[in-house]
């Protein structure tokens, strides 16, 4: 993305998402709006639609959910209780999920990354 203002990622790495400048450990929310350090899933192995109350709050179109160093399916439970309020629910590993956060942000969509 070529933007000048706003949250865009410019790296990533095992642990760690680079926005802007700054490093961040992973445990993240990241819009082009809005950035919150140290989020955590309660059970990030069984992540629940609660622990995506500071991504709802956006007011996102889309999330796209990061889950590590690889890709893990979330309880169909908590992908229906977040499609269920109107928002669209994508799961992929956090480099995936970072570069598409990236891809939607510089088409002005409303997105909101979650990255572990």
């Amino acid at each position: 993305a070529d933007k000048t203002a706003g949250n865009y990622i410019r790296a990533c790495r095992a642990g760690a998402v680079q926005v802007g400048s700054e490093w961040h450990a992973t445990g993240l929310i990241v819009s082009v709006d809005a950035l919150i350090t140290g989020w955590q899933p309660a059970d990030p192995a069984n992540p629940v639609a609660d622990d995506f109350a500071q991504a709802l709050a956006l007011d996102p179109e889309l999330i796209v959910f990061g889950t590590g160093a690889t890709h893990r399916f979330p309880s169909q439970a908590l992908m229906v209780a977040i499609m269920e309020r109107g928002v669209g629910f994508e799961v992929m590993a956090t480099d995936a999920a970072c570069r598409t956060y990236n891809v939607l942000a510089a088409e002005d969509r409303r997105v909101v990354a979650a990255l572990l």
